[in-house]
């Protein structure tokens, strides 16, 4: 995957989060979860400049958006249940949390 298409994936995952940040935010028990996931979104738009300012992108760069992909769809079905438990919400946000940290830290290396 080219550097260019590895950022078209990572912002379409910010638009997803955003999306989500929208739907925790309606709810004031979740509000500082939909901080907190929008403070990974704003990881995500900056691993994805540092992306397009190098001439590849690495294997394992390419497997952890794969992983952050499956972990925030993950959080999108917890958070989209009928009665969204507060405790797999934050479970979901930490799951999602490790992938992006990890992704930070295989991209700025």
């Amino acid at each position: 995957m080219d550097p260019l298409g590895f950022t078209t994936h990572i912002l379409s995952i910010v638009n997803t989060g955003l999306s989500i940040v929208s739907k925790l935010r309606s709810t004031l028990r979740a509000s500082n979860v939909g901080a907190e996931v929008h403070l990974y979104t704003l990881l995500l738009r900056e691993i994805s400049d540092v992306v397009l300012q190098n001439a590849e992108v690495l294997p394992s760069a390419i497997a952890c958006l794969q992983q952050c992909q499956e972990r925030l769809d993950d959080l999108q079905r917890v958070v989209s249940a009928s009665k969204p438990q507060f405790g797999s919400i934050q479970l979901a946000v930490s799951d999602f949390r490790s992938s992006v940290m990890l992704l930070r830290d295989i991209v700025m290396e």
